[in-house]
């Protein structure tokens, strides 16, 4: 089955389209593929019911953060216009639903204060969300690795290299899952890779919650881990 969307939104568009009807279960939906022109990480096949429904993702009010390709000076608010560092993202999403998609490694250095922003992976990124290289303080912020959304080749939501990394109050490591990722050794640590030469400090006021690797749920630990 081929499926492709093309032109401006319209309401039709955003609606699920139902495949498979009335004999769905998951040995039939694995069988499903799409052709690799096909590249829309909004769209994925679920079932619902007995049926094999096309379904669209609605991205929320949100704003878009790529340590590689984005710019502060953009408005941040689709992800080809995504801003580059996390201190901008965070001021900006203050009025845009508290919400911050990831779609590119943001290197975090000193204190971020997220002022309770939820960071979350886009679908079509699948790399680390932020990688710390040196001393760095996290909290009142939230990182999702968009499991929910049938992403299982992801790779660590933190990856801490060097220095010291200390998730502070109000930190949540959640809903990511590594155990497809076929690059080693970043099947391990569903929530944070560890590297030999970095320290990370967990706080009682910080939470994993959700996350799935082949080794390692919430840390790969080649460094040191204090609790």
């Amino acid at each position: 089955t081929r499926a492709r969307f093309e032109g401006a939104a319209s309401d039709a568009e955003l609606d699920d389209v139902t495949l498979i009807r009335g004999c769905a279960d998951a040995a039939t939906l694995g069988r499903v593929s799409f052709d690799p022109a096909f590249e829309n990480a909004l769209v994925r096949l679920v079932g619902a019911d007995a049926d094999g429904v096309l379904h669209k993702e609605a991205l929320r009010d949100a704003v878009f953060v790529d340590g590689a390709k984005g710019d502060d000076a953009a408005s941040g608010l689709t992800s080809d216009a995504a801003v580059k560092t996390l201190q901008r993202a965070v001021a900006l999403a203050q009025n845009h639903g508290g919400v911050v998609y990831v779609a590119g490694e943001v290197s975090l250095a000193g204190k971020l204060d997220g002022r309770g922003v939820e960071l979350r992976r886009y679908p079509a990124f699948r790399g680390h969300l932020l990688a710390v290289s040196r001393d760095a303080e996290l909290a009142n912020v939230t990182l999702d690795g968009s499991a929910d959304w049938g992403i299982a080749d992801a790779r660590s939501l933190i990856y801490a290299k060097a220095g010291t990394l200390r998730l502070g109050e109000g930190v949540t490591l959640r809903n990511n899952d590594v155990t497809r990722q076929a690059a080693y050794p970043f099947h391990f640590g569903g929530a944070v890779y560890i590297g030999g030469g970095a320290t990370v400090e967990m706080g009682a006021g910080a939470l994993v919650e959700g996350c799935a690797a082949l080794s390692g749920g919430g840390f790969a630990c080649n460094g040191t881990l204090v609790m």
